[in-house]
């Protein structure tokens, strides 16, 4: 059996991922240039003003990281959110992904159902989710996104 969303299956092997741009290419489209990542070798301080938290790995895109485009030919709306203050609601239901999610169920699709007229809509409604390490972005869509591979800076992979 396929996956119905193997289209997002690059991004969900990459470790980590960056949010680079967030833009309206067209008017009521949405394009995420997406930036793979690693952790650095090199060892810096957790925080620069408490210096007992110890050292770390910095999460880094370097030559060798993906760059990717996601774009939504159309949605029905978007949200940015602080990836800080991001939890997972006991509620929700991830159909698939781990990067770039699907959930079948959602407070986040039954919010947006409430406030637009999604429910009149022909085709039914996807909500997908996307982790970065720099924000958390839900999309709710009639469309199923397009996701290209925009530049391979290395032919190793990160």
């Amino acid at each position: 059996m396929t996956n119905k969303y193997a289209f997002l299956e690059e991004l969900n092997r990459c470790k980590y991922i960056f949010l680079r741009d967030i833009s309206e290419h067209q008017e009521n489209a949405l394009r995420l240039l997406i930036e793979e990542a690693i952790v650095s070798d090199e060892q810096v301080p957790l925080d620069a003003e408490i210096p007992s938290l110890g050292m770390g790995n910095q999460i880094i895109s370097t030559d060798k990281c993906g760059l990717y485009e996601v774009t939504f030919e159309s949605y029905i709306g978007y949200s940015v959110k602080n990836e800080g203050l991001f939890h997972h609601d006991e509620g929700d239901v991830v159909e698939s992904g781990v990067n770039a999610c699907v959930y079948s169920k959602s407070k986040y699709l039954d919010f947006m159902k409430l406030a637009s007229h999604a429910e009149v809509l022909e085709k039914p409604a996807t909500h997908y989710c996307f982790h970065f390490e720099n924000h958390i972005v839900d999309v709710l869509s009639t469309s199923q996104p397009r996701v290209s591979g925009v530049q391979r800076r290395s032919s190793k992979p990160c």
